[in-house]
């Protein structure tokens, strides 16, 4: 199973059976303005959201809800295999949160931190600025401390970033139309000798490796889900279409499966 976001509240999707299993009903506006984030862990599912509605956590039924940190506006969150998470918040706080919601390291950073994605080799925390997207900070997971900035990861702004699963390139989603979504190797000088594939229309807000690396999924604002081989600069094909924004985007534990929202429907998509 997966866990989304639409309008309508938080679900639990089986990509098996193509049925949603579990949900929670909320009215919640999906924009620009008021993003959501969902993680799912072995204790449960998170929710945060761009709002002032602060941060939840609900049991993998979806039926028991606890609210933490009520009124602060949550900028990203990522998953750790304890079962906790680490958040980001508006305010440039980043907090690394306990399966039962306690503060376990902090920390505080200038500028707001809204993209996480975790080297498979090294186990440090890439921790994206707003902004334009490109740079940001490497901290220890566990304990928050900075190691070292980065920079240079994509090119114009950028949205998304996530690592191959040897952690030896770096895929990236951004604004730069038609090329917006890139692959490089992991190693200065970033972006030169990479790949510019042909992306989407609108923002690339979305961009995962699957199947071993084998293949790279996008998803935009153009409602777009495309699939491409790593190297290649055109898409193989597209997965799905929606004359939405594609506002979730999930894939599955074997990196098989996709499942997406734009928003007011749920999407399910087996290469």
């Amino acid at each position: 199973s997966v866990s989304l976001l639409t309008n309508q509240g938080v679900h639990r999707l089986d990509l098996e059976s193509r049925r949603l299993v579990a949900g929670f009903s909320h009215e919640l506006s999906l924009n620009d303005a008021s993003r959501g984030n969902i993680v799912w862990t072995q204790s449960g599912i998170w929710c945060g959201w761009e709002g002032h509605q602060g941060l939840m956590k609900f049991d993998p039924e979806l039926q028991e809800k606890t609210e933490f940190f009520d009124g602060q506006q949550v900028s990203g969150m990522f998953p750790m295999v304890d079962g906790g998470i680490v958040v980001g918040f508006e305010n440039g706080r980043v907090l690394r949160i306990s399966p039962d919601g306690k503060v376990i390291a902090e920390n505080k950073f200038d500028e707001i931190l809204n993209d996480f994605a975790l080297h498979p080799g090294r186990g440090e925390l890439y921790c994206r600025f707003r902004g334009t997207g490109r740079d940001g900070v490497v901290v220890d997971p566990e304990t928050l401390e900075a190691q070292r900035s980065f920079t240079g990861f994509g090119d114009g702004s950028t949205f998304a970033m996530t690592f191959s699963p040897d952690g030896e390139y770096v895929a990236t989603g951004g604004r730069e139309r038609p090329g917006n979504v890139m692959v490089f190797p992991n190693q200065p000088p970033w972006v030169q000798g990479g790949i510019r594939r042909i992306g989407h229309s609108g923002d690339a807000r979305f961009v995962e490796f699957m199947d071993g690396g084998r293949r790279l999924v996008s998803a935009g604002d153009d409602g777009r889900i495309l699939m491409a081989r790593p190297d290649d600069t055109q898409p193989l094909l597209t997965l799905f279409e929606s004359n939405q924004a594609i506002r979730g985007f999930a894939v599955s534990p074997d990196r098989r499966s996709i499942a997406a929202t734009d928003g007011r429907q749920l999407f399910l998509a087996v290469p």
